[in-house]
């Protein structure tokens, strides 16, 4: 099991599951990153942040220190 940030352009994994404050569970999971979905790390900005993945058809950007708190495998 790895966080999210760790992923590589390409790679594709399942959330496990969201830790970390209350407010950034919730936004994650309002904008669809939840336990079981399969993801895809699509690409980053030039340095670094944020990232953006495919979760269930869409494209998603969100910022590393949000994807640290996601565990997928």
């Amino acid at each position: 099991m790895r966080r999210l940030s760790e992923l590589k352009k390409g790679e594709k994994a399942r959330i496990v599951r969201i830790v970390g404050p209350p407010y950034v569970r919730m936004k994650l999971l309002n904008i669809g990153l939840i336990p079981g979905t399969y993801i895809k790390m699509i690409t980053e900005a030039p340095f670094g942040d944020p990232i953006e993945v495919e979760a269930k058809g869409s494209y998603i950007a969100i910022r590393r220190r949000e994807a640290f708190w996601v565990f997928v495998e």
